[in-house]
């Protein structure tokens, strides 16, 4: 689909869902998708492993992480989903925190300590 068609499924969906299988590769990769999805100030259900669960815990506070791979626990997390608030200042603190104009402010300050070694 385009990405604006994309990008109104989102803002009519309840929740975002995302799942990486429970493969170690996965427990390594932080996917662009969250971002995406963390920008949209939606409740996200999330099946999620090491970094990138470690992640969305610590910087996305309306993320609720089950385990991949376990449909118990992943039903139990959209059911706690629903009534899951999320406020515009955690959304603005994400987005402040991680937009491409910040990154590449920080990337760019790495660069010149490094350059005056």
């Amino acid at each position: 689909v385009s990405r604006q068609k994309l990008l109104n499924y989102y803002k009519r969906s309840n929740i975002l869902f995302l799942h990486l299988d429970d493969i170690s590769a996965f427990k390594r990769v932080l996917p662009s998708k969250l971002f995406e999805y963390a920008a949209m100030g939606k409740p996200i259900v999330a099946g999620l492993q090491g970094y990138s669960s470690d992640f969305a815990r610590v910087h996305i506070p309306y993320s609720l992480i089950f385990e991949p791979g376990n449909i118990d626990h992943c039903v139990e997390t959209i059911i706690k989903s629903i009534n899951k608030k999320v406020k515009k200042s955690e959304i603005n603190h994400f987005i402040n925190n991680f937009s491409r104009k910040t990154i590449m402010k920080s990337f760019a300050a790495d660069l010149l300590k490094i350059s005056k070694i």
